[in-house]
């Protein structure tokens, strides 16, 4: 499986290829963040940007979150969900989240993000669909 460290070469070559302001935060327990009023109280909550969840450090699902459906609220969507792959990733006992928030400015460039970083980690522990 690929690792935290795969992540933050990927992103942070995206983040240079383009010349954007991405902030990386530090791996969050998924258990901190189900608490109530956690996610809205990130300093990313408002903006858009992309997301890995992580069993240990090993990435198992990336996604994004664009300015009309906040990181904090996507991120919620998969936190409240009670069946399928990721609920399960969700699940595991040292599952993190990792969050590459983008600028106003750059929020344009989340899916581009998203698919950067889909490609350079697809593995067989991979949970995202193979995109045609």
């Amino acid at each position: 499986m690929k690792t935290l460290s795969d992540l933050q070469a990927a992103a942070a070559e995206f983040c240079k290829r383009v010349n954007a302001e991405c902030t990386l935060t530090d791996p969050v327990p998924v258990s901190a963040l189900r608490k109530a009023g956690a996610l809205r109280h990130q300093t990313w909550a408002a903006s858009a940007g992309a997301y890995a969840i992580l069993e240990g450090l090993n990435v198992r699902y990336v996604g994004r979150a664009l300015k009309g459906n906040t990181l904090a609220g996507r991120l919620g969507e998969h936190l409240r969900a009670r069946t399928g792959d990721i609920c399960r990733a969700l699940s595991h006992p040292g599952a993190q989240i990792v969050v590459f928030s983008l600028t106003n400015d750059d929020a344009w460039l989340a899916p581009s993000l998203e698919l950067l970083l889909q490609a350079r980690l697809r593995d067989a522990g991979f949970l995202n669909r193979k995109r045609s």
